[in-house]
């Protein structure tokens, strides 16, 4: 496992189009703009001093990079968890928290030993809302007035909770994280610099986050089927590679395979391969231009229609959910995938690695990162700013300066490092009944997903981690994968800046973009109709957000952010 709050996987582009630019999962981090000098919500002016940091612990079978973005992998557990709590952070009483999941929702609190242990360990009662829908979980709660003590914010979540930012209905934690402050709460000065800064909206900290590395997706191809056309070496270039994924598609003409289940997967492949910029690029003057607009996008969707031209998608392709495209490789139908570290890798046979390899015993998938169209280097898909959401406090507690700090030290207690006695605890529960040591000193999770529910209440703040207790070593090769690309994505210069109007538009732009994207791929729009959606674009709101994102770029390099 991994932090294990990664949502269902979305294309780069799905994210990103939204309008934010925060993630996650998942996840992304934009939000939307004042009409005036300072910040949203009335938060924080002048520069922000970020948060000190203190390295995690260099632990038996920890593996720490220096990389920015790379988070840490673990190959073994301490036999004797320390402790990084001192005492109960709460104060008696209760929290409410509104917490989303991917999952089933947790069982009620009375018959849920979690929570109850979460109770005594607090020193309160945790009384959890779980969304499942979360966009709609959060617009019915805002609209009720009544915040929990503790609200996941997920600016990309819903357009609600980015307003809500605006309207300052969470308080400014700044002044309490900044600095030299945060070390009153020495878990949370463990997430990394890079995650506070995706997680801040201009120069305002409304939460600890929820950190991710910069990597969070990648890509998978069928080497044995590689091999068997003659490519014993990867591709390194856009040439070979098209010949490579042709080679395929007429290898299997007859419809017993096809190179991708989705359009949206070949269209990836070829911006990767063709340095389309990450959403948003800075041109000189901090113009911006959006990557729709570059020369790079028409160059890629040109090279994907090519590759429908040679049949290289599913018949369904643009209509294939993502949930079709992942059984489809599973069952050894497809030569290209993207995946989740964690769905992928999930603990052995539970991930799409060990389910195809027990459908197709034979099967040799592989990682891989697609060469540059020009033999260069690619701009890897799947990339996250760093931080999905974050743990934020309702501005009406704000003035009551010794709730925040107790709010402030829950979650200090929920962002306990690997190794502690408190990570243990919330990542894997009670032993005997969420997961059982093996030989090893291994916690391995029970086979029972009743009982592991118990645990889907539990997303809100913390690190980024690779760890697979029943394979050790899958967070090693997970951790490679991250560094090998981290350092080549092309970083969105939007993200902690704030639009009005992508908040608005975001949805409809996005579904604007897709429309003219699987039109021009498919042959049903000639290539020069990207010039229509360029215009309907800019049109539409797209002119407006270049503006208010250039304002807000403004505004932060005047704070010296």
């Amino acid at each position: 496992m991994s932090n294990g709050t990664t949502p269902e996987r979305r294309t780069r582009r799905q994210v990103l189009e939204m309008g934010v630019g925060l993630v996650g999962s998942t996840v992304v981090a934009a939000c939307s703009s004042s009409s005036g000098g300072g910040t949203p919500g009335g938060g924080s002016k002048g520069k922000l001093v970020l948060p000190a940091f203190e390295p995690p612990k260099k632990l038996p079978g920890s593996i720490i990079s220096d990389k920015e973005g790379v988070c840490p992998a673990y190959t073994q557990f301490p036999r004797r968890p320390f402790r990084s709590v001192k005492g109960r952070p709460g104060k008696g009483g209760s929290i409410r928290a509104l917490v989303p999941t991917w999952t089933v929702p947790p069982p009620p609190l009375a018959k849920n030993q979690w929570a109850q242990e979460l109770h005594r360990r607090l020193g309160v009662q945790y009384v959890a809302d779980v969304a499942v829908d979360y966009a709609a979980k959060v617009s019915s709660t805002i609209a009720g007035g009544d915040l929990p003590d503790l609200f996941f914010a997920i600016p990309g979540g819903s357009p609600v909770v980015l307003q809500t930012i605006l309207q300052g209905g969470f308080t400014d934690l700044t002044e309490h994280l900044s600095g030299s402050n945060i070390k009153k709460y020495p878990n949370l000065q463990r997430l990394p610099t890079y995650a506070w800064r995706s997680s801040a909206v201009e120069n305002t900290l409304y939460g600890a986050p929820n950190t991710l590395s910069y990597i969070n997706q990648f890509d998978v191809y069928r080497r044995d089927w590689a091999k068997e056309l003659g490519h014993t070496e990867l591709p390194t270039n856009g040439d070979e590679m098209f010949d490579m994924l042709t080679g395929f598609a007429k290898r299997h003409a007859g419809g017993d395979a096809w190179t991708f289940g989705t359009v949206v997967r070949g269209v990836e492949l070829a911006q990767e391969m063709f340095r389309v910029p990450t959403n948003w690029r800075a041109e000189g003057n901090d113009k911006l231009t959006y990557y729709i607009e570059t020369d790079e996008f028409e160059a890629a969707l040109e090279y994907a229609n090519r590759l429908w031209d040679a049949k290289c998608y599913h018949p369904d392709a643009l209509s294939n959910p993502d949930t079709k495209e992942r059984a489809l490789f599973v069952a050894g139908k497809l030569f290209i995938h993207w995946s989740s570290l964690d769905i992928y890798f999930g603990n052995g046979l539970s991930g799409i690695e060990g389910q195809i390899k027990r459908v197709v015993p034979n099967a040799d998938p592989q990682y891989f990162l697609p060469p540059g169209h020009d033999g260069g280097k690619c701009n890897p898909s799947g990339s996250s700013p760093g931080s999905y959401g974050v743990a934020a406090i309702p501005s009406k507690i704000g003035k009551d300066k010794g709730r925040v700090e107790e709010l402030l030290s829950i979650m200090d207690y929920w962002a306990a490092p690997f190794g502690s006695d408190e990570f243990l605890f919330m990542r894997f529960g009670i032993e005997g009944r969420h997961f059982k040591f093996n030989s090893d000193g291994q916690p391995i999770p029970v086979d029972d997903q009743r009982v592991l529910s118990e645990l889907t209440m539990n997303v809100l703040c913390g690190p980024a981690f690779q760890y697979y207790p029943a394979h050790p070593q899958t967070g090693v090769t997970a951790q490679k994968i991250i560094a090998t690309n981290a350092p080549l994505v092309l970083k969105d210069p939007t993200v902690g800046l704030v639009s009005r109007t992508a908040m608005r538009q975001s949805s409809a732009l996005s579904q604007l973009v897709t429309d003219y994207t699987n039109q021009i791929v498919s042959g049903r729009k000639p290539i020069k109709a990207i010039g229509e959606l360029r215009q309907q674009w800019r049109k539409r709101g797209g002119d407006a957000i270049r503006n208010e994102f250039q304002e807000s770029m403004s505004r932060v390099a005047g704070s010296g952010k």
